[in-house]
C-alpha cells in the first residue's frame, strides 16, 4: 500500500515537470533559431570583410 501511495503522490510532480518542459521548449527552439541567425550574420560579415 505504501508503494502505491508514493506512486499516487508522484503524479502531480511528474505533471509539473512535464509542464515546465513544455514551457521551456519554445525558448529552446528560439535559442536554436537565434544561434542559426548569428552564424548566418557572422558569415555575412566575413564575406563583406573579404570584398
Amino acid at each position: 500500500m505504501l508503494k502505491n501511495d508514493a506512486i499516487a503522490n508522484s503524479q502531480p510532480v511528474v505533471a509539473s515537470v512535464d509542464w515546465v518542459l513544455e514551457q521551456l521548449a519554445p525558448y529552446s527552439e528560439r535559442m536554436t533559431n537565434l544561434e542559426s541567425e548569428i552564424d548566418r550574420l557572422e558569415s555575412e560579415v566575413e564575406a563583406l570583410k573579404n570584398r
